[in-house]
């Protein structure tokens, strides 16, 4: 999890966490905006209001622009609430706005390749697997690439350390950039950008000539 996630519980709580919409005092030009970090600039107001004012600004905005298309977007879309706020905002706006496109990280390389190669998005193993208990089921090498895994999964990191350190597995960092985690790499690699698809072509065909193809798994991966 990531640091936001592990200390999330400190904003849910804080005394001064926001829990109805506010409207700002003073009406707000465009190009002439203030910031206002005092909550005595703001107002509550009921939902309906702030849905109405909100509904009136976009219709505003629609209105003065050339294009009449709309990229509507989260990072986090692929997860089943905020696909589902995706497609009830294109549903209520279809109307007034003639074109809204929703897209997300589920368009992303890796998550097409395990939605082709395993039928499922997700990820095929959980982070505390990473130092399992179970040394059978410990993995001995991990393959860092294309992530820079330090400064985005900080938690999943000190695993993956806690892993080399303790339990003796093995590193392999494939990236240009000399990461933090090159410091526990058994084997660097840093590629030239853009080259990644031969590197593991390269791998793959290591693999398959020298009969490195674990066939038991490869028979259990369901048909898609």
């Amino acid at each position: 999890m990531c640091v936001k996630g592990r200390f999330g519980y400190d904003f849910i709580y804080h005394k001064q966490r926001v829990t109805t919409p506010l409207v700002r005092r003073t009406p707000q030009k465009p190009g002439e905006r203030t910031q206002a970090f005092d909550l005595a600039e703001w107002r509550p107001v009921a939902w309906d209001e702030a849905l109405d004012l909100v509904a009136d600004r976009l219709v505003e905005i629609y209105a003065g622009m050339d294009r009449r298309r709309w990229r509507f977007t989260s990072a986090r879309r692929r997860r089943t609430r905020t696909i589902t706020f995706c497609r009830s905002f294109s549903g209520r706006f279809s109307g007034p706005i003639t074109s809204i496109t929703a897209p997300g990280c589920a368009t992303a390389g890796s998550v097409i390749a395990l939605q082709q190669a395993i039928g499922s998005s997700a990820m095929s193993n959980t982070a505390a697997e990473l130092i399992n208990a179970d040394a059978k089921r410990r993995p001995d090498v991990f393959i860092v690439t294309g992530s820079n895994t330090t400064e985005n999964h900080p938690i999943i990191a000190q695993m993956m350390k806690a892993a080399v350190e303790k339990y003796g597995a093995k590193m392999i960092v494939v990236d240009p950039r000399r990461l933090e985690l090159v410091n526990y790499a058994k084997l660097w690699l840093p590629l030239k950008p853009g080259s990644n698809v031969p590197v593991f072509s390269a791998m793959a065909k290591v693999i398959i000539e020298e009969g490195l193809v674990n066939q038991a798994f490869v028979t259990s991966v369901p048909k898609v």
